[in-house]
């Protein structure tokens, strides 16, 4: 057998060993969890939350921007949340 043989031959037990591994540690794993449900939550009320705020500061933040455009030097129009 070449080098290259014997590279795959061992980079594909280790695979097999890797996924052996990780369906082992599945049976540990409870059977109902509400953390990730948690997490699910707390994100949706960040987006709900920054959202309505971004939508709020659209006017005022690009009202500012057109008044400061009269004067020299550009601003770019766009909400504050946008980079």
């Amino acid at each position: 057998m070449s080098d290259a043989d014997n590279a795959f031959t061992e980079a594909t037990n280790e695979l097999i060993a890797l996924y052996r591994s990780v369906e082992r540690s599945t049976l540990d794993l409870p059977w109902l969890s509400f953390m990730p449900f948690l997490i699910y939550m707390w994100e949706s009320a960040k987006l709900v939350f920054f959202f309505y705020l971004g939508l709020l500061l659209l006017v005022p933040v690009n009202l500012i921007i057109f008044v400061r455009n009269f004067f020299p030097g550009h601003w770019r129009y766009r909400p504050f949340f946008c980079d």
